[in-house]
């Protein structure tokens, strides 16, 4: 993270650079490398539980769009709502929107039992 973070107790906005050494870019493209998108929605639930807490589980993903390539060296913001049904992300640059869609995420205490 660069610093820049604002929060609120439904969103938070954090400004974030793709290392340029970033071991997921390995093989991810040789000539051109960019960050895979399942890398993008890792962070963007990684960084909504460090910035909102235990959120529950995993459930679904909808609505993802993957707009524009993400390469190293591009620092970029993360914008994260906090929704009943989960989270809905914005993942941007000054080059436009790289991606954004929501993750469908069930609290623990309502989970089925088996």
């Amino acid at each position: 993270m660069l610093g820049e973070h604002r929060r609120t107790a439904e969103t938070c906005t954090l400004t974030l650079e793709v290392p340029e050494r970033l071991a997921y870019l390995e093989g991810h493209f040789d000539e051109y490398p960019l960050v895979p998108g399942v890398v993008m929605v890792q962070w963007a639930i990684q960084l909504a539980r460090e910035s909102f807490g235990e959120l529950g589980d995993f459930q679904g993903i909808e609505r993802l769009k993957f707009q524009r390539p993400l390469q190293p060296g591009t620092r970029f913001t993360l914008a994260l709502t906090r929704r009943e049904e989960g989270i809905a992300f914005v993942l941007d640059s000054h080059q436009g929107r790289h991606c954004a869609g929501r993750v469908r995420l069930q609290p623990r205490s309502e989970a089925p039992h088996a």
